[in-house]
């Protein structure tokens, strides 16, 4: 598998498209459905771990967006 990448989406049938057509691309993908789990995943494994994060357009909000910039991703 490639690149290690996170995807963010609430919508489970876009969720699903999403992760097959970049595991078709050879990318390794972890799949989360919110923003706290994306938090939550980002904290587990630590900076580096991820090469990509995808996510849903409404989910940039609240907590994920300022975590996101704190960790200087965004």
């Amino acid at each position: 598998m490639g690149t290690l990448t996170a995807s963010c989406l609430d919508n489970p049938i876009a969720r699903k498209l999403l992760k097959a057509q970049l595991e078709r691309v050879k990318l390794q993908v972890e799949v989360t459905t919110n923003g706290q789990e994306a938090i939550a995943a980002w904290e587990m494994h630590g900076p580096g771990y991820f090469q990509a994060a995808m996510f849903d357009h409404r989910t940039i909000d609240g907590p994920l967006t300022l975590f996101l910039q704190v960790h200087s991703i965004f």
